[in-house]
């Protein structure tokens, strides 16, 4: 129901694409990990990678991220 309630505040050209409404706690880390390994190869400082790729990615370390529970939506 938010969604269409969002949908109809939108502009005419612009949409929603919905693809994942669940994300299991492994898929979160893949993706996470993934991120962080494309940070890495140009930002040598671990650090640093890590909060970039948390700009990206929800950690998945202490702590339930958003998508695991349905409870996030990626805009773009």
């Amino acid at each position: 129901e938010k969604l269409l309630m969002m949908l109809e505040i939108l502009p005419p050209n612009i949409g929603i694409a919905y693809f994942e409404g669940f994300r299991p706690l492994h898929k979160q880390k893949e993706y996470f990990d993934k991120k962080f390994r494309e940070i890495l190869i140009t930002t040598p400082d671990k650090e640093q990678v890590y909060q970039e790729t948390c700009k990206h990615v929800s950690p998945f370390i202490d702590n339930v991220p958003p998508h695991g529970t349905g409870a996030a939506l990626d805009m773009t």
